[in-house]
């Protein structure tokens, strides 16, 4: 090789290395400007032409390079690699197993022909010849890599985790190593450890859209949805054409209630791939939370059509038609994607529900008995099997799981299903009455408790009356949307009674909205409330009536019902003075009224209590509608 060749060859490498690719392809054309046969600036520009996509060019510039020295063994890998990309895996084998044959110790061939072997199908003899080689080389980070993906496949995933680390401590900005990693814990259960593995996975190869996609997967399941959103903005950025990932965009902006953005996001994906059965159910869904019932049941009809076995799809059109009361062709629907899907939880539970709305409550039992066959620890199955009346046992309040179950699977929709859809009434009425109990002087100095917070509906007419306002609550998606609102002060994941007990004498005004609809109980909550207010601080809360009971019921829904007597007997007992009561229709359900109480207390006085905090005569009467008073189901 003359001097000036080998001097043009190794600053084109040099730029090759650096990632100047134009500066290197003209060094390498200057080479073979020179000397058309030079094996080495044939085989260099036939990896630059690989690495470029141009996988034609990049065949006929290598095989060039054989032709003119077939003893190398690395021209043989690399033609390997070329033929691997474009599905030839047939010909990459025989390409790999001719380097091996002339450098039986060429690493990388022999860690591509078992890449060969697993996409070809021939796993374990991929997972045999990956575990010789890192046997003999253990220092082979890419080896140690594609061994643990193997692994990761045959169900192995302590070891494939084993290999994925050993291959980031040789090398520890390998972005695939740490995508595999995160994907390994994520499906070991160990979350919070795959979000950092996914994330040095991105900062490593920050262009790459399926890890971005991955870590937002494990961001969500961690309840970020705002870094989730963010991971997947990116990654559509990267990668617009990809309609999965306007699929999942969607499903983390519904999660977040944000609708109008998620059906944009479904649109763009149907856009890419009109005959998208989840792309359709799930804009069926933004429809049906809208409220948009024939538009909900077009969509949730056209994704069966194109996937005839859609159990999810069949779930949302058997839960419209029930919204709509039209319980016999629900309980076809929801049947349906019961047989389809036997552990699809949220059929089950709708399913046993329509069927006691259509007095088959033989069949019901069927329903939850098979329900807790396969879930015996499920909160909500043990939680209905109560309702229901099949346990014989009627619990004094409903379950921490329950609550905190229910509301986290809700909280997206929360406010337009029960605002819009169901007619909620109190987060406007309680304000109302508290401006006729409430001197005005007192606005803006009162420590405020919203208990059972939820996605902070009372927060705003609460806000005006608070020096500081908190709220609690169970669900920790609920707290996520109520922190959206940036009106309170503090916000709790916590259990309502824990709360109050650790806070005595702390709160002038307490305030919970269909909160102690799952308590039955009373005394308990309200003996924590007495100590947690200040002397003479004042509490509005609600309950729903029922007429069939002179204490509580636990009801069909769900939830529990009152008697008016027990409410203020119980307040009686708890200490608290000036108690007054309203009847109010507090939302609807399945079209009929849902009817409640208002109660309004001043807690227990003492030498402390403060000026002005006297409880006026609520200035309302109980809301007249047309509708006879119905309990809910």
């Amino acid at each position: 090789m003359s001097q000036p060749v080998k001097g043009l060859l190794f600053d084109a490498l040099a730029h090759h290395q650096a990632g100047d690719a134009a500066e290197a392809e003209q060094g390498y054309l200057g080479v073979l400007t020179l000397e058309p046969r030079h094996s080495d600036a044939l085989h260099l520009l036939g990896v630059l032409r690989y690495q470029q996509g141009r996988l034609d060019e990049a065949r006929e510039l290598i095989e060039r390079a054989i032709a003119a020295a077939p003893d190398a063994g690395s021209y043989w890998s690399n033609l390997g690699n070329v033929l691997r990309r474009g599905g030839q895996l047939d010909e990459a084998v025989a390409a790999y197993r001719q380097a091996l044959e002339l450098e039986p110790g060429h690493a990388d061939a022999a860690n591509n022909l078992a890449r060969a072997y697993a996409e070809s199908g021939r796993a374990e003899l991929a997972l045999e010849m990956l575990e010789r080689l890192v046997e003999r080389d253990p220092e082979h980070p890419q080896a140690l890599n594609n061994l643990g993906m193997l692994q990761k496949a045959a169900g192995r995933v302590d070891e494939a985790l084993a290999s994925f680390v050993r291959a980031l401590e040789l090398d520890d900005e390998y972005g695939d190593a740490w995508c595999n990693l995160g994907d390994a814990l994520t499906m070991l259960g160990r979350v919070e450890e795959a979000a950092a593995a996914l994330t040095r996975a991105v900062e490593a190869r920050p262009t790459d859209a399926r890890i971005r996609s991955n870590l937002a997967a494990v961001l969500a399941q961690l309840g970020d949805l705002t870094g989730a959103t963010g991971q997947l903005v990116a990654a559509k950025t990267l990668a617009p054409g990809d309609a999965n990932l306007a699929l999942r965009l969607g499903g983390v902006y519904q999660s977040r209630g944000r609708l109008d953005d998620a059906q944009v996001e479904y649109r763009m994906a149907l856009e890419l791939m009109p005959g998208d059965a989840d792309a359709w159910n799930n804009l069926g869904t933004i429809h049906r939370l809208r409220g948009e019932v024939d538009q909900a049941l077009e969509c949730f009809d056209h994704a069966l059509r194109v996937r005839t076995g859609f159990a999810e799809a069949y779930f949302n059109r058997g839960s419209l038609l029930a919204d709509s009361r039209l319980f016999i062709g629900a309980e076809e629907s929801l049947r349906r994607a019961v047989e389809l899907k036997p552990d699809l939880i949220p059929a089950r539970e709708r399913l046993f529900r329509v069927l006691r709305r259509l007095g088959k409550l033989d069949q019901s039992h069927e329903v939850l008995h098979e329900w807790l066959a396969l879930r015996p620890e499920d909160p909500l199955a043990l939680h209905m099997r109560d309702a229901s009346g099949w346990s014989g046992h009627v619990p004094d309040r409903c379950s921490v799981e329950y609550v905190r179950a229910e509301f986290d699977r809700s909280a997206a929709a929360f406010d337009d299903r029960l605002v819009r859809d169901l007619g909620y009434r109190l987060p406007e009425l309680i304000p109302e009455r508290l401006a006729g109990l409430l001197p005005q002087a007192l606005s803006g100095s009162l420590r405020v408790l919203d208990g059972g917070c939820g996605t902070g509906l009372c927060g705003p007419g609460l806000r005006p009356w608070a020096e500081r306002l908190v709220g609690v609550d169970l669900s920790p998606r609920m707290l996520e949307r109520a922190g959206e609102r940036s009106v309170y002060d503090e916000l709790q994941c916590i259990d309502l009674i824990l709360y109050l007990r650790e806070h005595p004498r702390e709160f002038d005004l307490f305030c919970a909205a269909d909160v102690f609809i799952y308590f039955g109980d009373l005394r308990e909550p309200l003996a924590a409330l007495a100590r947690s207010l200040r002397p003479g601080g004042m509490v509005v809360f609600s309950v729903e009536q029922d007429k069939q009971t002179d204490g509580f019921r636990l009801r069909d829904s769900g939830r529990y019902g009152h008697a008016l007597d027990y409410v203020v007997n119980t307040l009686e007992q708890a200490g608290f003075e000036g108690i007054s009561s309203e009847a109010v229709m507090v939302r609807r359900e399945s079209a009929l009224p849902v009817w409640g109480y208002l109660l309004f207390a001043r807690g227990p006085s003492g030498d402390s209590a403060r000026d002005g905090m006297e409880i006026g005569e609520p200035d309302g009467v109980a809301i007249a509608i047309a509708e006879k008073a119905h309990d809910p189901e």
